[in-house]
């Protein structure tokens, strides 16, 4: 799911610990070169700012990632 955080670290940081409710990885595309975890704060927040990133979780659950697509609204482009 694309997504952004509106140069806002904040919402980085929401981002972040959303992504920490779910038990499977979640990984951060950005622009198409370089691949971020997305559950530290440390990488997610060195693209706050001008970037329009792929967010996507690594299950084989259709129940978690349908909470994860219902989760990541909140930060949808």
């Amino acid at each position: 799911m694309k997504i952004t955080f509106n140069d806002d670290i904040l919402v980085a940081m929401d981002f972040v610990k959303t992504c920490n409710l779910f038990k499977s990885p979640v990984d951060l595309y950005v622009d198409n070169h370089y691949v971020l975890d997305a559950k530290s704060i440390l990488g997610v927040s060195s693209f706050v700012s001008g970037h329009e990133l792929d967010a996507v979780i690594h299950t084989d659950s259709s129940d978690e990632n349908r909470k994860f697509e219902n989760s990541m609204k909140t930060f949808a482009c």
